[in-house]
């Protein structure tokens, strides 16, 4: 049985601007999930459900970092080492496709 994902808000116009100013990485805005208001990306409207019923395999390998510390150039590191040190597919497929994100704020 799939989980749903708590209900979602978008962040009012005026506090969308103040916070596009402070994180900058973020193009599409905010919204405020669940009854506690978690701050997340509007990404969360698309991927929300997604991560509510991922389901993790023995055989995954997680990468955790803080943020501003290496993040892709660790992830991509441990692509390549993952994958027998495929550079052509690096060059060619994104990283976002060859390793999935999941980030938390």
């Amino acid at each position: 049985m799939a989980l749903e994902p708590p209900e979602c808000e978008y962040l009012n116009e005026e506090d969308t601007k103040k916070m596009m100013k402070l994180f900058t990485g973020e193009r599409s805005g905010f919204v405020l999930v669940g009854p506690k208001k978690w701050f997340l990306p509007l990404r969360y409207t698309t991927e929300g459900k997604e991560y509510y019923n991922f389901k993790a395999r023995p055989d995954d390998t997680w990468v955790i970092t803080y943020p501003r510390s290496g993040t892709t150039w660790t992830q991509e590191l441990v692509w390549l080492l993952s994958n027998d040190l495929d550079f052509n597919t690096a060059r060619t497929e994104l990283l976002s496709k060859r390793f999935p994100f999941l980030e938390l704020v």
